[in-house]
């Protein structure tokens, strides 16, 4: 899962600007540069559509082990797993704010935020290596 805008604010953005700017021939160099830009924003939206379920079951769990969220059943909805998933993000950010980590905690946060971190990669630019071992 990104961060905001939402999927439908992106597609909706592309099709303001197909509408506006793509309706004649694309001969100008800035305009060709932008629809660049709304192909990558549709690709990256079919990229999140894509990796919702995976994301989220991967997840879910740790938030939920780490007691930042508690263990109710999950939403059937992506909507609503997202929904969980910010909120579990949120506890999260208000422990470490509040400096209540101990070392296990600070170990299960570490373990989320790449999770998440790698998630997020996969999405926006998955070209982007995340081997551990490249070298800096």
């Amino acid at each position: 899962m990104q961060d905001r805008p939402d999927k439908i604010a992106l597609l909706a953005g592309v099709a303001r600007f197909l509408a506006k700017d793509v309706a004649g021939a694309i001969v100008d160099p800035a305009t060709r540069f932008r629809v660049k830009i709304a192909a990558h924003l549709v690709a990256t939206v079919a990229r999140e559509s894509a990796s919702e379920d995976q994301v989220s079951s991967q997840l879910l769990p740790i938030l939920t082990a780490m007691g930042w969220l508690d263990d109710a059943e999950l939403p059937s909805t992506a909507a609503g797993r997202a929904d969980r998933i910010r909120d579990g993000e949120a506890a999260l950010a208000r422990a470490i704010r509040a400096g209540d980590l101990d070392d296990a905690a600070l170990e299960g946060a570490t373990r989320y935020i790449k999770a998440a971190l790698a998630a997020k990669l996969r999405v926006s630019n998955p070209r982007f290596s995340l081997d551990p071992d490249i070298e800096a």
